[in-house]
C-alpha cells in the first residue's frame, strides 16, 4: 500500500528546496488511470512537497486565531462546492456530446461499452447524483447505455443549474464572512505588532540607564591602558 506524503521516509531522498524532495527511482508509484501519453511526459510523479522539518520531526502547525479558522473553513467549503460543480458540468458535457454522436450514427450502439466514452469520474458523479439508486443507474448505463443516457443527461443539466444557484447564494454569505473576519484579523495583527514592539523599546531604555556615565578623564585613562601607554605611578602621584 502506498503511504501518504507526510508519512514517507525521505532520509534517502534528495532535497531540492526547503519543501520539495525527489523520490528515488525504486519508490512504488500508485497506478494512474485515464492518463494520456503526453500526460506521462509532462506531469510530475517524483517531486513531492512536504512541510519543512525541524530536527527529526515536521514543524508543528502554527496556532491559528478564531478568525483564521473561520476564513479557512469558508475557503474549504468554496473549494468543495466549485469542485462538485466542475465534476457535474464535465459529466454533463460529456454525456451530451455522446448523445449527439449517437444521434449522428457515429457510434455503433449494439457493441458500445460505456467505459470507453465516460471516465470513472463521470460514472462516480452519476452514481452520487442518484444517491441510493446510484449503483442501479450505473449498472443500467452499462446494460442499456442509450436509453439510460437519455434520462441521465437532463438530470445532470438540472443538477448543474442547481449548483450554480447554490454557489451564487453562498458567495454572498462567504463575502460577508471574509470582510468581517479580515477586519478583525487585521486589528489583532496590529495589536500583536504593537505589543511585540513595546518590550523592545523598554529593554533599550533599561540598558541605556545601566550604562554608567564616564567622565572624559576616566575614558582617557582606559584608552591609555588599552594602548599600553599607561602613565607611571610617580607621575600619577605628582598629578
Amino acid at each position: 500500500m502506498v503511504k501518504p506524503v507526510h508519512a514517507l521516509d525521505l532520509s534517502k531522498c534528495q532535497q531540492v528546496s526547503p519543501s520539495y524532495w525527489v523520490l528515488h527511482e525504486n519508490f512504488p508509484m500508485p497506478w494512474v488511470s485515464n492518463r494520456s501519453e503526453i500526460g506521462d511526459q509532462v506531469l510530475n510523479d517524483r517531486l513531492v512537497c512536504v512541510a519543512p522539518r525541524r530536527g527529526n520531526s515536521y514543524s508543528k502547525q502554527m496556532h491559528r486565531t478564531k478568525e483564521e479558522e473561520i476564513l479557512l473553513r469558508c475557503e474549504d467549503d468554496r473549494l468543495e462546492m466549485n469542485m462538485l460543480l466542475e465534476y457535474v458540468a464535465s459529466a454533463s458535457e460529456r454525456v451530451k456530446d455522446l448523445l449527439i454522436e449517437i444521434d449522428q450514427n457515429k457510434i455503433q450502439t449494439t457493441t458500445m461499452k460505456i467505459e470507453d466514452y465516460l471516465t470513472r469520474f463521470d460514472l462516480r458523479c452519476i452514481e452520487r447524483l442518484y444517491g441510493e439508486r446510484g449503483l442501479d443507474v450505473v449498472e443500467l448505463l452499462h446494460n442499456s447505455p442509450v436509453p439510460a443516457l437519455q434520462v441521465i443527461s437532463p438530470r445532470l443539466i438540472q443538477r448543474r443549474e442547481e449548483l450554480k444557484i447554490c454557489l451564487s447564494e453562498f458567495d454572498k454569505v462567504w463575502n460577508q464572512v471574509y470582510t468581517k473576519n479580515q477586519l478583525k484579523l487585521q486589528d489583532k495583527q496590529q495589536e500583536l505588532k504593537n505589543l511585540s514592539a513595546e518590550p523592545v523599546a523598554t529593554d533599550f531604555e533599561d540598558n541605556e540607564e545601566k550604562v554608567p556615565n564616564k567622565t572624559n578623564e576616566t575614558m582617557h585613562e582606559e584608552i591609555m591602558k588599552n594602548t599600553g601607554n599607561e602613565q607611571p605611578d610617580d607621575k600619577k602621584q605628582q598629578d
